[in-house]
């Protein structure tokens, strides 16, 4: 089962099991052109999904969730940021959080 983490979560740590899934659920409006998108993972790590979550009684164009998910295999920091990808400058925020997660076959 995934651990979930969000805004609130940014800065912190999370603990998982060897080859856990971390979900990383982060405000995304994409009708403005901003996009969240994940910083290169480190070692171990690897995105196996990307998808949006709208609320059920939304109007089309309203905000979601970008929700990533990345299996850790060892630990490692997750970062995104929230930018317009056509544009060449500073992304308007940052998420990032550290993830303790011991190899597989490794005892906890």
């Amino acid at each position: 089962m995934p651990i979930r983490v969000g805004e609130p979560d940014a800065g912190g740590e999370v603990a998982l099991a060897p080859d856990g899934v971390l979900e990383i659920a982060l405000p995304e409006n994409a009708s403005t052109g901003y996009r969240w998108e994940l910083e290169p993972l480190p070692p171990g790590a690897e995105q196996v999904g990307d998808r949006m979550e709208a609320a059920a009684s939304a109007p089309p164009g309203a905000a979601g969730l970008r929700v990533f998910a990345v299996r850790f295999s060892g630990g490692g920091t997750v970062s995104a940021r929230l930018r317009r990808p056509w544009e060449q400058v500073e992304p308007v925020r940052r998420f990032s959080v550290r993830v303790s997660a011991p190899a597989a076959g490794t005892p906890r």
